[in-house]
């Protein structure tokens, strides 16, 4: 009760010199906090990877006539990143962890000479673009163990709408990509097709 008593009272400059101390430790307190932040925000790896779709020339350069797969990196961040690898996580039986596969589906002779060689260093607004047939999944080695599972269809199913890719890091970390749901219906779509044509 005083002290809104002497606050109404007051009626000089020396009541707001009271506050100065704690205005000063406060403006202290934000000025570091955001200049930790600067700090923390500049060493941060930032890389936007999505997976999608591409529409690519086949023999003439000036149709884009063929459709095949993509994998897109950007470097948003100020930070330079180097790209060594990317890697699937998919379930598999029993179902109770997401195991890692690698694969090099951007390496097949006719995709290629399109394709980034890894490790390739990004800085910031450099991109990395890594392509795959259109049919890389139906084709890979052991695919009852990937993506396009033949013996169950559900399996399948499970694994096209939890699948993760990842772009690997020469710090370590790996980066989730992004994949729309629109992406994971259209490989349902597709999965459906390849096995009613082979019935």
């Amino acid at each position: 009760m005083t002290f809104w008593s002497d606050l109404s009272a007051c009626t000089t400059w020396e009541c707001v010199n009271g506050f100065a101390a704690w205005l000063s430790a406060f403006g202290t307190i934000c000025v570091s906090g955001i200049a930790l932040w600067l700090s923390f925000k500049d060493r941060r790896i930032c890389l936007n990877a999505v997976f999608c779709n591409s529409l690519m020339s086949s023999n003439n350069p000036n149709v884009l006539d063929t459709w095949n797969y993509a994998l897109t990196c950007v470097n948003v961040g100020h930070r330079s990143v180097t790209i060594t690898n990317y890697h699937w996580k998919l379930l598999q039986f029993p179902f109770t962890k997401k195991n890692k596969i690698v694969t090099y589906g951007h390496t097949e002779p006719v995709i290629s000479a399109y394709c980034s060689r890894l490790p390739i260093e990004l800085t910031d607004g450099k991109q990395a673009q890594f392509f795959f047939l259109s049919d890389f999944f139906e084709t890979i080695k052991d695919n009852d163990d990937f993506l396009f599972c033949s013996t169950n269809k559900w399996v399948a199913l499970l694994r096209i709408s939890t699948f993760n890719l990842y772009i690997d890091t020469s710090v370590g970390k790996a980066i989730k990509v992004k994949t729309s749901f629109s992406m994971r219906r259209n490989l349902w779509r597709k999965y459906i097709k390849i096995t009613s044509s082979s019935k």
